[in-house]
């Protein structure tokens, strides 16, 4: 019989894929990357909504001297002001937070991020484009440290799978993997061909511009093709709760969309089938951690999460979190959507 990971035998936590002996050090990276943005504020533009394209929007607050707005009409959250697409490609050239994340988080986490994460994430995408028979090309837009492409490639469903990593630390370790990578931004990428599956794990909340991103994505596959990404939801139970104290709330994403708005927004660039759902695990996790921390107090939770976080109880916490995931309320999002066939 197969010995099970250890990683098998216990629920996904925060401090499992973040751990607390490696954050204080990771603060600092963040810091010095929030200053540098700081710095060049003064070359920020306006922006309008980016998932309705509208400037129906009201001030939420500023944090790490971003200003956070909510569009009026979706409801999507996002920055404006915010940096330009150069000023953007610089900083996450030259970010001391992801080359900290690349040397000391992922490599501490790879166990457990893989099994708890990347692993099924691969196995749901490969159920998803048999029942379309869809094979052949697959391209993941910021690999990062490569656990999808890795896992993906362990099923030989694919012909040739790609990466692409503008973060040179980032790309270096790719390389090191064996992963296929283009080193540069998605619209700086020089492709010899279209692709049936393009994929993208947390990065559409970092860029400029989701739609012209879209755009990208919907143009580089072939007819058929399956888009499918990962995000925050904002509109979700953690970054409900916590609010401008979610770490979701941060200076690298200036998305922040909801289920309906980023449903809206994929539909609006010509993809259909669209399906969201949200398998986020964290939630409870996450605000139960801001509470014991006393990131927050217990005025924000009200009588029944206070109840529920004092009991200790991890069946009752396990059934409320899955109330979250079927009801699409989890804060973390899953996207699914085909190209036409012409």
């Amino acid at each position: 019989m197969k010995k099970l990971s250890k990683y098998n035998l216990k629920p996904l936590t925060e401090n499992s894929i973040r751990p607390k002996n490696l954050m204080e050090d990771q603060k600092k990276a963040m810091n010095a990357d929030i200053e540098w943005l700081k710095n060049r504020s003064m070359d920020f533009i306006d922006v309008e909504c980016p998932s309705c394209a509208r400037s129906n929007s009201k001030p939420l607050y500023k944090k790490y001297y971003l200003s956070h707005l909510l569009c009026k009409n979706c409801l999507t959250q996002y920055v404006s002001p915010r940096p330009t697409k150069v000023l953007l490609e610089d900083f996450y050239k030259n970010s001391l937070n992801y080359a900290y994340w690349a040397k000391y988080i992922f490599s501490a986490s790879a166990d457990v991020r893989k099994e708890k994460i990347f692993k099924p994430r691969a196995q749901f995408l490969i159920n998803c484009l048999k029942k379309k028979k869809i094979n052949g090309k697959l391209l993941e837009i910021g690999a990062a440290y490569g656990y999808f492409c890795e896992e993906i490639k362990k099923f030989k469903y694919f012909d040739k799978v790609i990466g692409i990593e503008p973060t040179p630390d980032l790309a270096k370790i790719l390389r090191s993997k064996k992963i296929d990578v283009i080193e540069s931004s998605y619209e700086e990428a020089k492709l010899n061909f279209k692709f049936d599956a393009i994929v993208n794990f947390e990065v559409i909340e970092h860029l400029f511009n989701p739609k012209e991103f879209l755009q990208w994505c919907f143009n580089n596959l072939n007819p058929g093709g399956c888009l499918y990404l990962t995000c925050p939801n904002i509109g979700g139970f953690e970054t409900i709760v916590l609010g401008k104290e979610s770490d979701t709330v941060d200076h690298e994403h200036l998305n922040l969309f909801n289920t309906t708005s980023i449903k809206t927004t994929v539909e609006g660039i010509g993809f259909e089938k669209v399906v969201v759902s949200t398998p986020g695990v964290l939630d409870f996790d996450i605000v139960k951690q801001a509470y014991l921390s006393k990131k927050i107090n217990k005025n924000i939770l009200g009588p029944f999460l206070l109840s529920l976080i004092e009991s200790e109880s991890l069946d009752a916490e396990k059934k409320f979190q899955q109330y979250l995931i079927k009801s699409n309320n989890s804060s973390h999002m899953m996207l699914v959507a085909y190209k036409p066939v012409l």
